[in-house]
């Protein structure tokens, strides 16, 4: 089944929530550069641009 552009942002916000908890909870430098990788690229693809580039 293919997703609409909407399905997908709704996906990529809810991946985007669950990559800020762990960058939030993480407890090691190595941890939450880890965990930022993952936050800009959920944030590039729900299209918060923004907060990738940061």
């Amino acid at each position: 089944m293919k997703r609409d552009q909407q399905q997908r942002r709704a996906y990529a916000l809810c991946r985007l929530s669950g990559a800020i908890d762990r960058y939030l909870l993480a407890t090691t430098s190595a941890a939450k550069k880890r965990a930022m990788k993952w936050v800009k690229a959920w944030a590039m693809a729900a299209g918060l641009e923004g907060l990738a580039r940061n």
